[in-house]
């Protein structure tokens, strides 16, 4: 489920999506690192500073990164 306590109508959209991506990764117990590893796996080429910076919101992200965060993620 989104969690949407830090959202404001503010709030750019990639900085929404970062923390989200961070809060679901820290409850899955999962690093950076081995986010990435994870979706390499299904070809999208990140490292832990690629994950460090999306969930910072300081790079955008593309729709075939995003479904393959969902799935790799469970969202």
């Amino acid at each position: 489920m989104l969690n949407t306590a830090f959202m404001t109508t503010s709030t750019p959209l990639c900085s929404i999506i970062g923390r989200t991506i961070a809060h679901r990764r820290n409850t899955m117990g999962m690093t950076q690192d081995g986010l990435a590893r994870l979706l390499r796996a299904t070809g999208v080429q990140w490292t832990g500073v690629t994950v460090a910076k999306v969930e910072a919101g300081t790079r955008d992200i593309r729709a075939g990164e995003l479904v393959a965060l969902g799935m790799a993620l469970g969202l």
